[in-house]
């Protein structure tokens, strides 16, 4: 999980919710969700750090709006998460992660707000397999959001896992000298808009450190 750095409300959002009360009249949700997923998050997943689009995201309140309705047009309140649904043939099975998955559960003393916590990468370490796990600098608040979030569903996993695959056979078919490819790795390491980013360079930095 990656800090997000809010920026100034662009000025079609100020205007545009200037006396309403009520979140199902605002009709700049998706202008809103462009802007915040362009200049703020690198087109990734507020939580789970999945690539997205307009099409497959929506907005996020981190203080849920039927909880604390004060903030729901507060623009520092809005990110964008995943659609978090991830199918299957039974829908008995069917998962929700991130921000459907949060919903209304919110413990304000636990959450790691991803906008205001600049240190939340540190909460979290990730192993091989492709889990998330807490660190040690605060467990509780690591498994809170691990849980929460739904951060290891099985689905999620896997896209991690299939991320270092999709890596790992690219190098192969370039053939690259082993410079070559930790030149490379680092390239790709440094661009904030890679899935799974995080991930990516636990699982990766030890080779190029």
């Amino acid at each position: 999980m990656k800090h997000i750095k809010k920026t100034s409300p662009p000025p079609f959002f100020s205007s545009t919710v200037a006396g309403l009360t009520a979140w199902r009249h605002f009709s700049k949700k998706r202008s809103t969700k462009q802007h915040i997923l362009q200049e703020e998050q690198n087109y990734l997943c507020c939580y789970c750090e999945k690539r997205v689009s307009l099409d497959n995201s929506h907005l996020e309140h981190i203080y849920p709006k039927s909880k604390y309705p004060s903030q729901t047009f507060d623009y520092n309140n809005l990110i964008v998460s995943c659609e978090g649904t991830h199918c299957n043939l039974d829908e008995s099975t069917s998962k929700n992660i991130c921000g459907h998955k949060k919903l209304n559960e919110f413990n304000p003393i636990n959450f790691l707000d991803p906008t205001t916590t600049t240190d939340i990468g540190e909460y979290f370490i990730y192993n091989k397999e492709g889990e998330i796990l807490a660190s040690t600098k605060d467990s509780v608040k690591a498994d809170y959001m691990i849980n929460t979030l739904n951060l290891n569903y099985s689905g999620l996993i896997e896209s991690r896992k299939n991320t270092v695959r999709a890596l790992v056979n690219a190098f192969r078919r370039l053939s690259l000298n082993q410079g070559q490819q930790e030149q490379k790795l680092k390239t790709i390491l440094a661009n904030e808009s890679q899935d799974f980013i995080s991930f990516l360079r636990h699982y990766f930095n030890p080779i190029v450190s």
